[in-house]
């Protein structure tokens, strides 16, 4: 979702001395909006979530933005993060902060659709599925989406439901991360992601900036010392918190990135149009359809 006119004209008044959230879109944009500024710290975050299948992210190749919502209070950022795991495998990632109801219906269309982008025209189905790249998506939540399970990551596969039980299509992870939860574990400051997840939702929760986290739980400190890209995220924090042109810049550099890929004011409409035809040939109806994409019920009837 892009700014409107509306929201620049409430765009709240700057204050250098009140802690931004690290989950508020004009961090969270501003520090992951490019490979260069923030393939480390990308990097570090995604592969502590993927480490718990055993999957190592190798390399941030691209950090494309592809909606936001420039209010401090609301979560609308969307990035897509392509990649190489340690097998050279391509890897391309969403990482959302929104509460989206249909998000999961978002996620396997984004991951379908990438899927097929990536196949050229005309592949036999007996090479389909060896060419597809590796699709992981994953999703940050400042809620529980699942109030009958206590972990914190909930892990989406594609699995065989019938004996012997085992996954269908390896390609497509899906992780769900639950911040409320790390408020309600064991803390293990061993573990990477806990400690990357405990510094953001207790800065987000408690109002403080990443240091004073860091000052008030020394047993951060070894992890924060270590990983360069807790570091490279902590420098980017730091300036763009501190300074209201550090993260307009960054704005009008997203902006600009939206406007060059079409995707300005919520997507292209040629896209979502081919991604419709194809969710539709998938079998899907225009109910999902129209979730998945955005599109009006109208637009998605004359495609039949």
């Amino acid at each position: 979702m892009a700014d409107t006119g509306k929201s620049r004209r409430s765009k709240p008044a700057f204050d250098a001395t009140t802690p931004l959230s690290p989950l508020a879109d004009p961090v969270v944009g501003a520090i992951f909006c490019d490979a260069e500024h923030a393939g480390l710290a990308m990097g570090s975050l995604a592969g502590a979530v993927t480490a718990k299948d055993g999957l190592t992210i190798g390399k941030i190749l691209s950090v494309t933005p592809r909606s936001y919502i420039k209010q401090p209070n609301l979560r609308g950022v969307r990035l897509d993060i392509e990649g190489k795991d340690d097998q050279n495998n391509d890897i391309i990632m969403e990482v959302q902060l929104n509460t989206d109801i249909y998000m999961l219906y978002r996620n396997v269309f984004a991951a379908a659709h990438a899927m097929v982008d990536r196949v050229p025209e005309g592949t036999k189905s007996d090479d389909l599925v060896k060419m597809m790249p590796k699709i992981i998506v994953i999703d940050l939540l400042n809620y529980n989406l699942r109030e009958d399970n206590k972990d914190y990551l909930q892990p989406i596969k594609m699995l065989y439901t019938k004996p012997p039980m085992r996954g269908a299509l390896s390609q497509i992870s899906i992780y769900v991360v639950q911040l409320p939860r790390i408020r309600e574990i064991k803390r293990n400051f061993k573990d990477g992601l806990f400690c990357w997840l405990y510094t953001l939702d207790t800065a987000h929760q408690e109002k403080k900036t990443i240091q004073e986290v860091l000052d008030m739980e020394p047993k951060l400190k070894p992890f924060a010392e270590k990983d360069a890209g807790f570091k490279q995220y902590r420098e980017r924090y730091d300036r763009v918190t501190s300074s209201r042109k550090v993260r307009d810049e960054y704005f009008r550099w997203i902006d600009e990135q939206l406007h060059e890929a079409g995707l300005f004011q919520g997507g292209k409409l040629e896209g979502k149009l081919e991604a419709a035809k194809n969710f539709l040939a998938m079998g899907l109806s225009t109910e999902q359809v129209v979730k998945g994409t955005g599109l009006p019920l109208a637009d998605v009837k004359a495609l039949l």
